[in-house]
């Protein structure tokens, strides 16, 4: 079999996840523009197919494979653990497959072409998102929680097998996740890894930190972030699709993939940020929430076409 490069998503569920996967979808076609080389597939899981057909203008060849409710509920696992399904979509996708795979949440955007990572996966790299914080250091409240119930429980024992982690564990972002399907065992280990430590430690957290354990101890992890945005701490975000889709809808492709520079999340993330930086103590006692502006999309395409 000859290896092929992969790019894969799951988008099921509510809307706001589905404008997510198109919205990263454009801004794939904007750094893309001679779309997606006839040795690469572009996958999404999903339960909502029908949704995407209605951009019969979409030149990327958009291949699906349907997760039903029946389906989500055995990959979330018995302790109904969402983001079991990352792992589980990309143990399903892996079956029978050689190459390249770079794995998507619906919360980014692409910055550059992602042909460059794709070639250094088929040479043995691994990517994540950023690399956050070593997890020793305690960063935020939640790390904390890990780095004490790691010293508590040290060595896990995960299936019949003891494990140490390393002090210096680094905790990535898995937003984006890359390697070659020649590491496809690195899955049934980080899934076996998260659902031990989730049982005890029932945190969100697990599956990233499983991810980000195992990818380090495989080989050095490299940064996507310079080609990818995850935005993941900015859920504002949403609002600004539904509306950037509502002004412009019936906007054909390639058009709306241009227009999706008129989206930098780092400019209204970077105002959320300071908004809580700089709350009066009144603010914080009524809880005072960041509003995200709306968009002026008329005057912002006018200083587009200047």
């Amino acid at each position: 079999m000859s290896a092929r490069s992969y790019i894969v998503f799951q988008a099921y569920g509510n809307e706001d996840i589905l404008r997510e996967c198109l919205f990263a979808l454009l801004t794939f076609s904007r750094f893309h523009p001679a779309g997606v080389p006839a040795d690469t597939e572009l996958w999404i899981y999903t339960d909502r197919e029908d949704w995407f057909g209605q951009f019969a203008d979409c030149p990327l060849p958009l291949r699906f494979r349907r997760v039903d409710a029946a389906l989500v509920r055995e990959w979330r696992g018995e302790l109904d653990f969402v983001h079991r399904m990352k792992i589980e979509v990309l143990r399903d996708f892996v079956k029978n497959r050689n190459g390249a795979v770079l794995y998507l949440d619906t919360d980014v955007c692409f910055l550059d072409s992602v042909a460059g990572i794709l070639a250094h996966i088929h040479d043995g790299a691994l990517y994540m998102h950023v690399q956050e914080s070593i997890i020793r250091d305690e960063a935020n409240p939640l790390l904390r929680k890990l780095h004490r119930f790691l010293l508590r429980n040290s060595p896990l024992s995960v299936n019949g097998r003891t494990l140490t982690v390393p002090a210096d564990t680094a905790m990535w972002n898995a937003g984006v996740l890359g390697f070659h399907t020649d590491r496809a065992p690195l899955l049934d280990a980080v899934l076996a890894l998260s659902d031990s430590i989730y049982r005890q430690f029932p945190k969100h957290v697990t599956e990233q930190f499983a991810f980000s354990f195992y990818f380090q101890q495989t080989a050095p992890v490299r940064s996507s972030a310079a080609h990818v945005l995850h935005y993941w701490n900015f859920k504002e975000m949403r609002a600004y699709l539904q509306s950037f889709f509502a002004y412009f809808r019936d906007t054909p492709w390639q058009e709306l993939s241009r227009y999706t520079a008129l989206i930098q999340p780092h400019v209204p993330l970077q105002e959320m940020i300071s908004f809580y930086r700089s709350r009066s103590c009144w603010d914080k006692l009524r809880r005072k929430s960041w509003q995200p502006p709306s968009p002026d999309w008329p005057s912002l395409l006018e200083q587009m076409q200047q």
